[in-house]
């Protein structure tokens, strides 16, 4: 195969951008709220992994996905793995007390 040394130079690419495109600055509006921390409240088990999106429920033990944010502070927010029975169970008052001071115990207990 014989390459053409003149025509290779004919067919150089030019570098320079001839259109000009626009610079779009992007501002973040969230820089001056802080970031807050997540604390999972739940039993922890042997056959479930601590990182996984599945847990046990915080009030009966059964596996479940559904969570329940319990409490925000200005730096934290702390979310309970709860499932739907036992969330509807919440409206009797008792049970709802009940589980808002066993929740209190284990955050002031661990976190």
């Amino acid at each position: 195969m014989c390459i053409d040394k003149e025509k290779r130079k004919k067919l150089s690419i030019n570098t320079e951008p001839e259109i000009d495109i626009p610079i779009i600055k992007s501002t973040n509006i969230t820089r001056n709220l802080p970031i807050k921390k997540k604390l999972y409240i739940y039993f922890e088990n042997d056959r479930m992994p601590k990182g996984g999106w599945m847990q046990s429920c915080f009030s009966c033990s059964i596996f479940t996905a559904k969570t329940l944010i319990f409490r925000e502070d200005d730096n934290d927010e702390y979310i309970v793995y709860i499932c739907n029975h036992c969330k509807k169970t919440l409206v009797n008052k008792d049970k709802n007390i009940k589980f808002k001071e066993r929740c209190i115990k284990f955050i002031d207990k661990y976190f």
